[in-house]
């Protein structure tokens, strides 16, 4: 939870005074100055005060508590509820962001789908030694004709053959 003690950066268009600390800013350059991306973010956040947008905040927090949008984090003795962490103010990506994160994806997926056809069909990386038999879950087995598990994900389409 944020408290008007604990936001120290202002926001909106306007330049900040002086950096309290080193890190990246996806709102602004090295110089302050609002990045293209969020030209009109930036002027809506010049009508909000800072009081406004810690009160946002908690209201947000304390809708994802109500809904339960939290996770667990188990540690000796039991385990905590916390909030998925959220913030009001949006990473917007540019055209060129986006492009990279799409081919990333793109990529992620292919390599995925080649394991899984791997592990359903020819099993190169069991025989390469990269990979040993026991990491892959006994409910799935190598002979797709005999797996339900491996026909439906064929029937909804994630694994692609070559």
């Amino acid at each position: 939870m944020y408290s008007l003690e604990s936001v120290k950066a202002g926001a909106g268009s306007e330049a900040p005074k002086a950096p309290l600390c080193r890190f990246f800013d996806e709102m602004r350059d090295e110089a302050g100055n609002v990045r293209p991306a969020y030209a009109a973010f930036a002027g809506l956040l010049d009508n909000l005060s800072i009081e406004s947008l810690v009160t946002k905040q908690a209201a947000a927090e304390e809708l994802f508590r109500r809904l339960g949008i939290t996770f667990a984090v188990y540690a000796e003795g039991g385990s905590t509820e916390r909030l998925i962490p959220f913030d009001l103010i949006p990473r917007i990506l540019n055209r060129d962001e986006w492009a990279l994160i799409e081919r990333g994806c793109i990529q992620r997926v292919k390599a995925i789908n080649t394991f899984l056809y791997d592990i359903y069909h020819d099993q190169e990386i069991l025989k390469a030694g990269l990979m040993v038999a026991r990491d892959v879950p006994s409910a799935w087995t190598s002979d797709p004709s005999t797996d339900r598990v491996d026909r439906r994900i064929r029937r909804a389409g994630v694994l692609r053959t070559r």
